[in-house]
């Protein structure tokens, strides 16, 4: 895979942690505490972080935003391919 066109740091600034938790809760579901999510993306210890459903649910939030960002990466790559550009 090629460089990425955007990186869920630069999603946690803009447009920002909060919006990010809300985007990917599933119906009926509780967003995520923002809080949590920045002490994930920054690689931070969560073993205090309790209850343990929360850390789980933070890093389903996070698989989720992922999963975006790699189906906004391929459906750039594909129309790029399907225009006959080169790009990179």
């Amino acid at each position: 895979m090629s460089a990425a066109y955007i990186t869920l740091l630069n999603l946690a600034e803009r447009p920002g942690l909060v919006e990010l938790s809300q985007s990917v809760a599933q119906d009926g579901e509780i967003p995520c505490d923002s809080k949590l999510l920045e002490t994930i993306i920054n690689n931070q210890d969560t073993s205090a972080c309790r209850p343990f459903d929360d850390v789980t649910n933070a890093n389903v939030a996070i698989l989720r935003i992922n999963e975006a960002i790699d189906d906004a990466h391929a459906e750039i790559e594909g129309f790029y391919v399907n225009e006959g550009i080169s790009y990179r």
